[in-house]
């Protein structure tokens, strides 16, 4: 991004066009159907791969820990995680990020497996039943609030300025969000559900679950690790260990310092920013959303509270 985007959204937050920069962020990145047919495009699964993919801000980055320290049955180092995991699909690509054509990461590793990380549909993922891909649904009222706090992050460091909630939950609703809609998305990894190189969690059973999901998903990436071991990756996946460490998950905003990726590590807390209408809102437009596409998720029984 030059600085013609900077000046586009400094124009923008001067005009009060808050649906505009939220939607700026996204232009020929997540909502585009060329870049996400090209992010995978010389890409094929091995049987080593693991791709850990999720709808934004749905727990990609501690499951993505909990698969990688899997992989080094608790031993895994890095000095950033985006070093070691590649991210194809990435919206604004870094320096020094892993690429999905340079998998050595964890060629010396005990297990052998290769993480990767994506927030796209199925569709747009070649898919292989050697390979293995784990996609985390989490309550979308708590994914915009994750949302909400880590865009006006980077808001706030690169222009001063943040989006108001109200901004935040009318694009939400719309096809000019920042990301793809979530519907669209949650539906896309849930029709795979049945497969068994397939494992769909709830972003709200991992932190219920805890220790049993890590065994969980060592379980499903045909991992076996000592007790021991599956203490360190418990460690080294837990909200303490990467709030302590967060240097090492959170991305930089160029040169004016870099956002939080751990936050709060818990699920519920829509109602710190959105009022009930509000609330009520998402869950229409998501339940709508999923009725149009036919999708089977059962979002009732389990946001609709």
């Amino acid at each position: 991004m030059g600085d013609d985007f900077f000046d586009r959204v400094k124009q923008m937050f001067a005009e009060k066009q808050y649906l505009q920069v939220i939607k700026e962020w996204g232009v020929d990145t997540s909502n585009s159907e060329v870049f996400k047919r090209s992010a995978y495009a010389n890409y094929t699964p091995s049987r080593n791969d693991v791709i850990v993919t999720t709808y934004p801000k749905s727990g990609t980055t501690w499951m993505k820990q909990i698969a990688y320290q899997i992989g080094y049955k608790g031993a895994g180092e890095y000095q950033h995680i985006d070093h070691v995991v590649p991210w194809p699909d990435n919206l604004v690509p870094m320096d020094n990020m892993a690429m999905v054509d340079n998998l050595t990461h964890l060629a010396d590793s005990p297990t052998g497996l290769h993480v990767i990380k994506s927030h796209l549909e199925a569709e747009y993922i070649p898919y292989n039943k050697n390979a293995k891909y784990i996609c985390v649904i989490r309550n979308p009222k708590d994914t915009l609030v994750s949302v909400v706090h880590f865009d006006n992050g980077f808001n706030q460091l690169l222009f001063g300025e943040t989006v108001p909630v109200e901004a935040w939950v009318e694009a939400f609703q719309t096809n000019d969000f920042v990301y793809q809609p979530w519907a669209v998305v949650t539906d896309s990894w849930w029709r795979l559900r049945n497969e068994e190189n397939v494992l769909v969690y709830l972003y709200e059973d991992m932190i219920r679950e805890g220790k049993q999901c890590v065994q969980n998903v060592a379980d499903f990436l045909e991992v076996s690790l000592t007790g021991t071991e599956l203490d360190k990756v418990v460690e080294k996946s837990s909200f303490s260990f990467m709030k302590k460490n967060d240097h090492l998950f959170a991305p930089p905003a160029w040169q004016s310092g870099y956002v939080s990726m751990v936050r709060s590590g818990k699920s519920g807390n829509s109602k710190e920013l959105f009022t009930l209408d509000q609330a009520r809102q998402i869950d229409r437009y998501c339940m709508d959303s999923l009725d149009a596409l036919g999708s089977e998720f059962p979002y009732q029984d389990l946001y609709a509270k």
